[in-house]
């Protein structure tokens, strides 16, 4: 080439290769996320049974984060050697669920004893208790956004997306009708109840599509509120959870308050529980209509001692 020669042309710039790339980056980004969000959460319960595994009791209360009310020697009683799982020999994470912003809901079995354990995560401190939540309350409920061949997605009422799995055994209804997969549209408002499967998909077991019914039973079962109780005033509870901060919750002579299953009176609490309340927020106050404490779906729920 010489001086008087024109250059050689550039090499076009394939500018859509770019843009496909950078989709494609951001759909695999998203897909971690999702597949690995609560993942800290995860770890923390593997490492709890882990600790418990290898004897390390002291450790793995440690780990627990437990309130005043949970001694060491209660911890014990349900997780040491001659507690309800006996020795730890084996355990297995099903799934996990997230429960608004600030908790996740881990299943677990240990010694492959049935029924399963889930335990609630806090995200910020990663302290562990028992699952306060109702069965009807660990299930998914929400707006169906698509309908597939063998799945559903719905949007929950945070914002969040998550997508249900369908089989052979997946029960239909509404009301007291039954119905079938096609019969469900994007719009419809379902509650799911079901399990993970080895490949940590929920599969539903029943759907239930609501009905305006269902739709008024579920508004009115009120906000809610969880957190370890910090100070007893008459009537008054105020509650601490350290992603949510601090609620005072009146309690009257309508609150309905369990403890371990069983009804109790509000003496019965103590600076230290854990609780779950059930209510609304008037005026600036939290009236609660139902108080729940204790340890549900925990040891000590009478499966035995298994060796």
């Amino acid at each position: 080439m010489t001086l008087f020669d024109p250059p050689p042309p550039k090499p076009p710039i394939h500018i859509w290769r770019y843009i496909v790339l950078g989709i494609l980056i951001l759909l695999i980004a998203e897909g971690l996320y999702f597949f690995f969000r609560n993942y800290p959460e995860e770890r923390a319960v593997t490492r709890f049974l882990t600790t418990l595994e290898q004897g390390k009791f002291q450790e793995a209360y440690r780990l627990w984060q437990p309130s005043p009310s949970y001694s060491f020697q209660d911890f014990l009683h349900d997780w040491g050697m001659q507690g309800d799982y006996g020795k730890i020999r084996e355990f297995q994470i099903l799934g996990t669920k997230s429960k608004g912003s600030s908790l996740v809901i881990v299943g677990i079995k240990v010694n492959n004893v049935d029924p399963p354990l889930h335990i609630v995560v806090e995200r910020k401190t990663k302290g562990l208790s028992y699952s306060v939540f109702t069965q009807e309350e660990l299930a998914v409920f929400g707006t169906i956004t698509s309908v597939g061949v063998d799945r559903f997605d719905i949007r929950e009422r945070d914002g969040s997306t998550q997508t249900v799995m369908v089989d052979e055994h997946t029960r239909y209804r509404q009301g007291q009708q039954d119905i079938q997969l096609e019969d469900l549209k994007p719009g419809d408002q379902v509650s799911v109840r079901g399990q993970a499967n080895s490949k940590k998909e929920f599969v539903a077991e029943a759907v239930r599509r609501a009905t305006a019914d269902d739709m008024q039973r579920f508004q009115n079962a009120g906000e809610r509120a969880l957190g370890a109780i910090v100070s007893i005033n008459k009537n008054q509870l105020k509650i601490g959870n350290p992603p949510q901060g601090e609620t005072i919750v009146l309690v009257n002579e309508q609150t309905q308050i369990m403890k371990d299953g069983q009804p109790v009176a509000l003496k019965d609490l103590k600076v230290g529980d854990r609780i779950f309340v059930l209510g609304k927020e008037t005026k600036g106050q939290f009236l609660a209509t139902r108080v729940v404490t204790g340890q549900f779906r925990g040891p000590g729920q009478g499966r035995g001692n298994q060796q």
